[in-house]
């Protein structure tokens, strides 16, 4: 659908997305105690931040951007086994309840009681003033430093080659992540397509059928986690010694997993990079304030 006439796109301002989503995951640190949904939603944000911030790499000097790029990363790291954890319950709660699991329900109950110790002592320890201290000083450092960043009075070219980069990244390790015994391979390219998936929420308005893009980079992120948690239920079960059969019904829903995401992602990976990215020219570009 065409814009109507007079009614001009706003502009573009990434530095200023990413800002908001490091004041944002400040915010959230704020509210306390830190429980599963803000431990959630603080991960989410970051990984957003770090989405913008790989849309301003081509403005950036390398160096600058790596440091940027591994304090957001490990200002969330203290609350990656929270989140393991959590989910881990969710999904034992999920089988606890199907019929289909009613001859496994000892494995797994067994390992849900050992699982809720473990995510109240990692819980615990995220709570520790100074881990929440150690988040916040690395967001606020990011903060400080990114708000000095310059970027060219026409941001748009980089906006463009961020995207591009982005997506060949995505496109390049698409077929090696889907290979099967690829476990690393998928761990990274699932991170690509969300990262993807973020950065079109940015530029979705610039692009010719942006949502649907989006839509399915979402659906392939969550496809790919869905699997990615499925994956660490049966390390853990197999460490729990459980019966074959159980985590054999665990890879079978993980293959259905990565057929459907292989479906979807050779759809949205089809176009070459240059042309993903070509409608993003058309955004009337913003200014990043000083």
């Amino acid at each position: 659908m065409k814009e109507r006439a007079g009614r001009a796109r706003p502009p573009l301002d990434v530095r200023a997305a990413l800002r908001g989503e490091i004041e944002q995951a400040l915010a959230l640190l704020a509210r306390a105690p830190l429980a599963d949904p803000s431990i959630h939603a603080f991960r989410q944000t970051l990984k957003r931040a770090r989405a913008a911030l790989r849309l301003l790499r081509a403005a950036v000097p390398t160096a600058a951007y790596a440091a940027e790029n591994a304090q957001l990363r490990d200002a969330a790291r203290p609350l990656a086994q929270v989140r393991d954890a959590a989910v881990l319950l969710e999904l034992l709660d999920e089988l606890l309840g199907s019929r289909k699991m009613r001859g496994h329900r000892a494995t797994l109950a067994r390992l849900r009681t050992r699982l809720r110790r473990s995510h109240a002592r990692l819980l615990a320890a995220a709570r520790a003033a100074r881990v929440k201290a150690g988040m916040q000083r690395r967001l606020e450092q990011s903060l400080g430093r990114t708000s000095g960043w310059r970027l060219p009075r026409d941001p748009l070219p980089v906006y463009v080659s961020g995207l591009k980069r982005l997506y060949r990244k995505g496109r390049n390790g698409l077929d090696r992540a889907l290979t099967p015994g690829s476990a690393a391979a998928l761990h990274e390219w699932r991170k690509q397509v969300k990262y993807l998936g973020a950065a079109l929420a940015l530029v979705a308005p610039a692009l010719p059928r942006g949502a649907k893009r989006r839509k399915a980079a979402d659906e392939i992120a969550r496809r790919l986690g869905d699997d990615h948690d499925l994956a660490m239920l049966a390390r853990a079960l197999r460490r729990a010694d459980a019966d074959r059969a159980l985590v054999s019904k665990l890879e079978d829903r993980r293959r259905k997993l990565q057929k459907r995401a292989r479906k979807l992602a050779r759809r949205l990976y089809q176009r070459p990079p240059a042309r993903f990215a070509s409608g993003l020219q058309k955004i009337r570009p913003g200014r990043s304030s000083a």
